[in-house]
């Protein structure tokens, strides 16, 4: 069984949901491809943006995965709508052929719909079969995580954290990657310092937003670029909150702890399958494909 206490486990494994297809779209631009398939190729007209297995993956299927850029914890720049598009249409390809091949049942309609209703039984399916589902958690341990995460379940209504600035983006990502986990004293010995609460008159609207993600003393989060052009990186001190009994709670609790485990099982899925994938994504498609613009965040 997977353990429950993994927040953001899941979040992290997709947190770059472009980072596979990222990384083929270097292969594809270095011309370091070398499963293309002999079936499935560019268009004159740019519809065809990859090759999944020999079947060719198009711009109007794609366009229905693209939603706006994305913060990626530990990076500098938002996510790369296009490539998270590609992603989640490769993802859902991946899982809808795993439910095809255990027998699952699809609803009829358009390849798409199919697609989509055979990934949603999937999902079912591995919850049955893993018990990730809200009612093979038990009262102890939805107890014991609302414990460990109130922020998770309770309205914060003050954050004090630590910041720390830096003008060079990458060397501001380095500084999240190192300092995760570090503890106070170390975020402090590589220039942090008190800014108080997040939420008070002359904070940096990208502090008060990215301090809206901060949900345990002790979180590192960031960067996140700043109004003047300068890099943040915060630190979370102390986190001020209503915390319920809980009772009141623990349905909640339940059915997050049931969500995490059925995120991670997917992830770990999708991973398996497309390891074994012939995948080609062809960068200057992907680019230049009618793909409308990823709306406003």
């Amino acid at each position: 069984m997977i353990a429950a206490d993994t927040r953001s486990h899941a979040l992290r494994r997709f947190a770059g949901a472009g980072r596979f297809v990222t990384a083929l779209v270097a292969l594809a631009a270095a011309g370091g491809c070398s499963r293309a398939s002999r079936t499935c190729g560019p268009r004159p007209d740019h519809s065809v943006v990859a090759c999944y297995n020999g079947e060719p993956v198009t711009a109007d299927e794609v366009a229905a995965f693209v939603r706006a850029p994305r913060r990626v914890p530990g990076r500098a720049a938002p996510s790369d709508p296009r490539a998270d598009a590609l992603d989640e249409a490769l993802r859902v390809r991946l899982l809808a052929d795993e439910a095809r091949r255990r027998g699952l049942e699809a609803t009829a309609g358009s390849p798409a719909f199919v697609r989509a209703s055979l990934y949603q039984a999937l999902r079912r399916d591995l919850a049955a079969r893993h018990r990730a589902t809200a009612r093979d958690v038990s009262d102890d341990e939805a107890r014991a995580y609302y414990e460990r995460h109130p922020g998770l379940f309770n309205k914060i209504t003050a954050t004090y954290c630590l910041a720390l600035y830096e003008s060079d983006p990458a060397r501001a990502e380095q500084l999240v990657e190192r300092l995760r986990g570090a503890g106070e004293q170390a975020f402090r010995e590589a220039g942090g310092v008190a800014i108080g609460e997040t939420h008070a008159e002359g904070i940096d609207p990208a502090i008060r937003r990215l301090s809206n993600d901060l949900r345990h003393v002790g979180d590192v989060d960031g960067p996140v670029r700043l109004a003047s052009g300068t890099y943040a990186i915060l630190y979370a001190t102390r986190l001020d909150m209503n915390v319920k009994p809980f009772e009141q709670v623990a349905a909640q609790v339940k059915n997050h702890i049931a969500h995490e485990r059925e995120q991670n099982l997917i992830a770990e899925q999708a991973a398996a399958l497309r390891a074994k994938a012939s995948i080609e994504v062809f960068a200057d498609e992907l680019r230049a494909a009618p793909i409308p613009a990823a709306p406003e965040p």
